[in-house]
C-alpha cells in the first residue's frame, strides 16, 4: 500500500512537528520573476505543510522575520521564538513540510529557493535542509537551511 502498514486513513498516525528555522547558508541571490542576480537581498522563509488538518489550520502565514541585506548567512531565529512553528500532520506517512525562501527587497515578495521534506523521512534534531532553485532544480553550491525538528505523536481515541 502507498501509506504503509497500519497507516490507513481511519488509523492514520497523526503527529505535531515543531520546526525551528535557525539560519540559511549561501542563499541564491536571484529571484523567480527577475531571473537576475541582485547584489543583496532581505530573505525570509515561509513554512507550510501538506497533510495538515484543514479545519484546524491557522489562516496566518508561518514565516520567519526578514533579515535585511544578508543573503550569505542570515540568522532567522530569535529569542522570542518568531521562527518556531507547530504543524499538525494528519498522516505521517503521506505528509511533507515545505520551505520557500523569499526576498522582500525587490519591491514585491519573490521566490528564491524551495525545499520539501517528507514527514516519513523526518528525524528529530538539528538538520540541514538542502535548497533547490525556484523551479525545483538542484543548485550547484552548498545551499540550505539549518533547522531543528521535534516530533510529538498524537493519540486519537
Amino acid at each position: 500500500w502507498l501509506c504503509g502498514e497500519g497507516t490507513d486513513v481511519q488509523g492514520a498516525q497523526s503527529i505535531v512537528i515543531t520546526v525551528d528555522v535557525i539560519m540559511g547558508f549561501n542563499l541564491p541571490t536571484y529571484a523567480a520573476e527577475s531571473k537576475k542576480s541582485s547584489s543583496s537581498m532581505s530573505p525570509y522563509v515561509v513554512v507550510d505543510a501538506s497533510g495538515m488538518d484543514k479545519k484546524n489550520k491557522k489562516s496566518d502565514v508561518m514565516r520567519t522575520p526578514s533579515v535585511k541585506d544578508n543573503d550569505f548567512d542570515p540568522v532567522f531565529s530569535s529569542e522570542k521564538g518568531a521562527s518556531s512553528f507547530k504543524i499538525e500532520i494528519q498522516n505521517k506517512a503521506t505528509g511533507s513540510i515545505h520551505f520557500w525562501v523569499m526576498n522582500d527587497q525587490l519591491g514585491k515578495d519573490t521566490i528564491v529557493a524551495v525545499a520539501s521534506v517528507p514527514t516519513a523521512a523526518l528525524r528529530v534534531g538539528y538538520r540541514f535542509v538542502t535548497l533547490r532553485d525556484y523551479r525545483g532544480r538542484e543548485l550547484r553550491a552548498f545551499r540550505g537551511l539549518l533547522c531543528h525538528f521535534a516530533i510529538q505523536h498524537v493519540n486519537r481515541s
